[in-house]
């Protein structure tokens, strides 16, 4: 049987390397964490399966994308509470949203699962979607599969998180980095790395409104990937996903990601 960390590593639904972060630390059951160790970074192997090649196939296969700022950070749910007893535990950041840029949501507020804790409480974070902190302010592009609970997401690739603005962790001050900062090492994620934090909204409104006016659907959706290996569900990455639009074209093959940018007519 595997193990719930090896479960843990292939049901993030990447394709690159990995990182997992351990530290000793523990904290209580569902406690709100205002104070947090950062914890250390240990690379292990791991493969992405899927990327994206623009800023307008990432929007189209995001079920929602929002500007907002982190502001609570909680012990989230298990992840595998048939397994409460050996189970990982997730980590919850609260968003306070304010502006939708894509998609339609009803609250204020929405939760973003991350990967956050071993069976033992040992805290650990991935290195290119390292754990949010209160304060950060970006726009998020988010999924939601059927076993997300109401309310809460999973970033939809280590491209999708896109910080203008973070709280310095020495003095607590707001901290506007010269470019936007963002935590991927693919050729995307190195082009939004480099837009001023002044232009990244108005670079994603114009490609918000292009995936409109040329009805870009994924080729193929983020959680057809992962239909081969029911393990995969529920583990709070970015592995489910819906599409918007009338005629999503179906398609597409894990080597080529989730979407080919085609257009429908």
């Amino acid at each position: 049987m595997r193990t719930n960390l090896t479960r843990l590593i292939l049901g993030l639904a990447f394709v690159g390397p990995l990182a997992l972060s351990v530290a000793a630390c523990s904290t209580a059951n569902q406690a709100r964490l205002d104070v947090e160790e950062k914890p250390e970074t240990l690379a292990i192997a791991g493969v992405w399966h899927y990327s994206f090649d623009s800023l307008e196939e990432m929007i189209a296969t995001s079920d929602l994308v929002v500007l907002g700022e982190v502001t609570e950070i909680r012990q989230g749910r298990l992840l595998f509470p048939q397994e409460a007893a050996t189970s990982d535990r997730l980590r919850d950041a609260t968003i306070t949203i304010s502006e939708i840029l894509k998609g339609e949501y009803g609250g204020t507020t929405l939760v973003i699962e991350e990967q956050g804790y071993l069976a033992d409480g040992t805290p650990y974070e991935l290195s290119e979607m390292p754990w949010s902190q209160i304060g950060d302010v970006g726009v998020f592009f988010l999924n939601q599969s059927p076993l997300h609970p109401e309310g809460h997401f999973g970033q939809i690739h280590p491209d999708g998180r896109i910080l203008t603005a973070h709280m310095d962790s020495i003095d607590n001050s707001v901290v506007i980095p010269a470019t936007a900062l963002v935590f991927s090492h693919t050729p995307l994620g190195e082009r939004l790395g480099s837009l001023a934090p002044s232009i990244v909204r108005d670079n994603i409104v114009t490609a918000t409104e292009t995936v409109v006016s040329e009805s870009i659907v994924p080729d193929k959706p983020v959680w057809e990937l992962l239909n081969d290996d029911t393990e995969l569900i529920g583990t709070g990455g970015a592995i489910g996903n819906s599409i918007g639009g009338e005629n999503p074209q179906p398609g597409g093959s894990q080597d080529g990601g989730p979407m080919e940018g085609e257009r429908t007519q």
